[in-house]
Order: structure tokens, then sequence, then C-alpha cells
């Protein structure tokens, strides 16, 4: 009998171990962050281009260094769908607001100053190495 709840005590602590280290999971971004930005009706013409801030009701924030999660990986690169409503800027493009999130890339200038700042729009994904 004693052997029985020893062991169930090892199971207990073991399994708790397991749960709350895998509680908080997060993809790391490792170097510059790319979105895909397509143009065009029934045949779509898409580039990627390295994002640097996203601007949101005349406030610039910058990237994150972590997500979450990403909604694809592979060959360690990461993806996260933007028009995907899952996910975490999906949600952002559909909040309260119903401002989709615009992304920019760095031109030349302050880098305070949006106008130093190429409108990029709203990419189909983000792509980043991750680990």
């Amino acid at each position: 009998m004693y052997k029985f709840f020893f062991i169930s005590k090892i199971f207990v602590v073991f399994f708790s171990i397991l749960l709350s280290s895998s509680v908080r999971a997060e993809v790391y971004v490792n170097g510059p962050i790319y979105g895909s930005f397509c143009k065009g009706f029934g045949i779509k013409l898409c580039s990627e281009e390295r994002i640097d801030t996203t601007i949101k009701s005349g406030t610039m924030y910058t990237l994150p260094d972590s997500f979450r999660k990403a909604d694809e990986k592979k060959g360690g690169s990461c993806f996260i769908n933007i028009s995907n409503k899952s996910s975490f800027w999906g949600k952002l493009a559909k909040s309260a607001s119903g401002i989709s999130p615009v992304f920019y890339q760095y031109k030349s200038g302050p880098r305070h100053l949006e106008s130093s700042y190429k409108k990029l729009g709203t990419p189909e994904y983000l792509r980043f190495k991750c680990f």
C-alpha cells in the first residue's frame, strides 16, 4: 500500500512539472521578419519584403522578438498567417477597431519619424528564422 502511494506521488510530481513547463511555449525570432505582399485578382503576384515596424493610430510599434506560437514551421523558418483569423495578427486585424495591421520598412532618415518608412500594407503571412 505504501509503495502505491509513493509511486502515485512520483507520477503527480512528474506530470505537474511536465505540464507547467509546456504551458508557456514561445517561438523566438532569429533575424529579420519578412512579409508576403500580394497584388492582383485571380492571378496574384507576390513578393517578400523585410518588415521593420507597424504603425497603428499614429503610434509606432516595434516587432516582437518572440511569438506565442507559429502557424507553421519549415526548414528553420516559422510562418504566421495574417489572413488566418485564429492567429495573433489575424485576431488583431479583426479587432474591434476593424483596422488591419499595416507594416512598414525602414527607408532612410530618423527612425522615430513615420516619413522615414515605406508603407508595405498588410501581408498574407510573416516569415522569420526561429528557434
